[in-house]
């Protein structure tokens, strides 16, 4: 008899990290789970995504009684608060819940009055079993609240080959994610800018949703625009059509859970120019399988740039070390750890 997982999370067409991690785990599951999957939150305006998250509101109840388990992936402020109104009617049927974090930053927590902050601790702490992206922040949900944690990072699908990158004229760093202040994606612009000046042989490659427009701006406003290529957001074909086209990856964000965009770019061999935030620092060691720099420091993200243009061998010997890295992020062994913390919860619930 197949076991009924209900998901619950933002529609499976919302762009970023949290999606890709919902639609790896239904892509992957063996055939002895069934997924249903309800939308919380969907992207085009405040009226429709309220609609939706009304209809999650009238329909939880009832399809939690159907389930073995639920499973519901949360992030932070309105994600949580969603999540943790549903997560009451889930309680109420006495169906075990898995609580799954991806929250980037949750100091949203802080600046709440004494309620809200109760209202949060009580969400974190009602689930059977909750998911923390890192030791770091399984810490930090725990200091809040939450309990039974697993520490589980999200998963990358390795491709069986990596394009042969050795002899390349030119030197391809690429970012992929939103492009604003958090993802650090204009301090990147501004960084380029004296690389391709003195590096006529770097590129760049941005793609991404958010305020692609003033990335644009701001490279071709510093002369270097021939160098580039940005795109707006790209689907999974043409994100691994750009991972084999680069050389480098790179991601200067202020604060992150652990980002997807990062973990495909490591299954592809592409050693990652990052910042030691969230749980970044547990996957990568600074000199050995990438390199790390401080959010926000231009000069360092400038330098890092220059070194993986300017050093073959290093590019080699990181790429090779961080693929080495991504084996341990593998889709199968993920899964194999939902499918055991699924059926962990079935039976204690049927004990």
């Amino acid at each position: 008899m197949k076991r009924r997982i209900l998901m619950v999370g933002p529609a499976l067409s919302v762009r970023g990290g949290m999606t890709s991690v919902a639609i790896a785990i239904i892509d992957n599951l063996s055939d002895e789970f069934e997924v249903e999957f309800l939308p919380t939150y969907v992207e085009g305006g405040k009226l429709r995504a309220g609609l939706v998250f009304l209809s999650a509101m009238r329909r939880i109840k009832r399809l939690a009684r159907k389930s073995d388990v639920v499973h519901i992936h949360f992030s932070k402020k309105g994600s949580t608060f969603r999540k943790a109104a549903l997560a009451k009617f889930v309680k109420a049927t006495g169906t075990p819940l898995l609580l799954h974090s991806h929250s980037s930053s949750y100091g949203f927590y802080d600046e709440l009055p004494d309620y809200g902050k109760h209202r949060v601790r009580e969400f974190l702490g009602s689930g059977d079993r909750f998911i923390a992206l890192s030791e770091s922040w399984g810490a930090h949900y725990a200091e809040k609240g939450a309990r039974n944690i697993s520490v589980l990072p999200n998963p990358v699908v390795i491709p069986d080959d990596v394009a042969n990158r050795s002899g390349r004229e030119t030197v391809t760093t690429v970012f992929m994610g939103a492009m604003g202040d958090r993802k650090g994606a204009f301090d990147l612009a501004e960084a380029f800018i004296p690389v391709a000046k003195s590096r006529p042989n770097a590129r760049l490659i941005m793609a991404g949703n958010g305020e692609v427009d003033r990335v644009r701006n701001i490279l071709r406003d510093g002369g270097v625009f021939g160098q580039t290529e940005i795109y707006d957001w790209v689907g999974p074909d043409e994100r691994d059509k750009l991972l084999r086209q680069a050389d480098a990856f790179i991601l200067p964000s202020y604060n992150e859970g652990l980002p997807m965009a990062m973990l495909e770019a490591i299954g592809y061999g592409l050693p990652p120019i990052v910042t030691p935030v969230g749980g970044i620092p547990e996957v990568i060691k600074d000199g050995v399988n990438g390199l790390l720099v401080e959010p926000g420091d231009k000069e360092a993200i400038s330098a890092a740039i220059t070194r993986l243009v300017d050093n073959a061998e290093q590019r080699a010997a990181m790429g090779i070390a961080v693929r080495k890295t991504a084996e341990d992020y593998d889709i199968k062994k993920y899964i194999k750890t939902i499918e055991s913390l699924y059926q962990e919860l079935i039976s204690n619930n049927a004990s």
